[in-house]
């Protein structure tokens, strides 16, 4: 697929053929119905150009390039267009509108992710020795829900504060075994170039990076290993993190089936820890009551 020869290749493109990868990153659904010439006018470049970084991604030429953009299209178009209200003017008409549009979105994210892509991010994340979350601004609760899910399913995760201070802290500590998960929506949200920064720090010293983004051509997108993007498209012109968050769960549920076995052996020795624990406190309560039996008989 066009997108992941982009991914590939992209940090070795010269700035006209990443101009051209970032459009047809992030907007592929209008790429797939132009000509490499009017692909070249609309991006202010050389038609040759065009050409050349369709060979430089291995394919034969424009054309080869465009057959691979045009069969995700059609693949997306399969996708039953949700039927909405000319023009929602109540609140519930909206509402559901909005639900209609998520679920479209769903169905698009779901025939956009490879199996290999998802068999490699639970990979990465069932042999982690430390997992690293990251969730600037409005994704920091997002991050924190996801590290206490993973602790939960016995994994060792942690989201990170992003102030300088604690990233260093962190970026000490991470090597070949740990995992960083950045997530973010908007490449413009405050902290996205720090998050960016600390993916390409964890990278060089050989942790697994992963993030989850809005736009395939986002920096985040390109600092990691591996890649969702997640659809964002929202009738109310504010970006939507239905995805995402739908996506973080389903996850999250894969991890904890592949974990079933570790969870029924957690669950049995925390159950065990909570009798103990409750036994402990009956028996000190019972100690207690005695002893002020015996001052009082006194």
């Amino acid at each position: 697929m066009f997108r992941e020869r982009i991914r590939e290749r992209y940090e070795k493109l010269t700035p006209s053929f990443r101009r051209i990868a970032d459009y047809l990153l992030d907007n592929y659904q209008e790429a797939a119905f132009l000509t490499g010439s009017q692909l070249a006018k609309k991006l202010r470049v050389d038609p040759a150009t065009v050409v050349r970084f369709a060979q430089r991604l291995g394919y034969d030429g424009y054309p080869d390039l465009a057959r691979d953009v045009r069969a995700l299209v059609q693949e997306e178009l399969q996708v039953q267009e949700p039927v909405l209200e000319a023009r929602p003017e109540t609140p519930a008409e909206l509402l559901r509108a909005i639900l209609l549009n998520e679920a479209q979105n769903l169905e698009r994210l779901g025939r956009s992710l490879t199996d290999s892509v998802v068999e490699e991010i639970v990979q990465a994340i069932l042999k982690a020795k430390r997992i690293l979350v990251v969730g600037q601004g409005p994704l920091a609760g997002e991050a924190a829900a996801v590290a206490h899910r993973l602790n939960i399913l016995g994994l060792s995760a942690k989201a990170l504060n992003m102030d300088l201070v604690n990233v260093s802290m962190a970026l000490q500590e991470v090597g070949e075994s740990d995992l960083v998960l950045g997530i973010e929506i908007s490449e413009y949200a405050f902290g996205s170039v720090d998050a960016t920064n600390l993916l390409r720090t964890a990278a060089q010293q050989g942790a697994k990076t992963v993030s989850i983004t809005g736009r395939a051509s986002a920096p985040l997108a390109r600092a990691a290993d591996i890649t969702v993007a997640v659809p964002t498209a929202s009738i109310v012109g504010v970006p939507s993190t239905g995805s995402l968050t739908a996506f973080l769960n389903a996850l999250l549920l894969v991890i904890a089936k592949e974990r079933l076995s570790e969870q029924k052996a957690l669950a049995k020795s925390f159950e065990q820890l909570v009798h103990r624990l409750m036994q402990g406190r009956y028996e000190l309560e019972q100690r207690v009551l005695r002893e002020a039996e015996r001052e009082g008989g006194s």
